[in-house]
């Protein structure tokens, strides 16, 4: 588990595991301004297992630079990092295995 700032600009520095030992990837604890279905400073749109359907998240207070990686470490997969990112009481988890693109 990292427990990140709200200046986290991507993750480089946080464990991504191996194709061997994929459960070396971190869990990211963000904290963002703001979670929203319908406005935010950043659009993304996520798809994939546990998902009925294509799901649209907007996120104020969060680097883009976490959601490129996020998205890049997807091709590598199994290995990755999991995000939960925390608005108060607003959690949106975004796993390793999501498939993410950003609007």
């Amino acid at each position: 588990w990292v427990f990140a700032g709200p200046g986290l600009a991507d993750l480089s520095a946080i464990p991504a595991g191996t194709r061997d030992r994929p459960e070396d990837g971190a869990t990211v604890v963000v904290p963002v301004t703001a979670l929203s279905d319908t406005q935010g400073a950043l659009h993304l749109r996520a798809s994939g297992a546990g998902i009925p359907a294509m799901r649209d998240l907007f996120v104020t207070g969060l680097s883009r630079g976490v959601i490129r990686d996020h998205i890049g470490l997807r091709a590598d997969y199994p290995r990755g990092i999991d995000l939960l990112l925390c608005a108060g009481q607003v959690v949106a988890a975004l796993p390793r295995h999501l498939m993410l693109e950003m609007l």
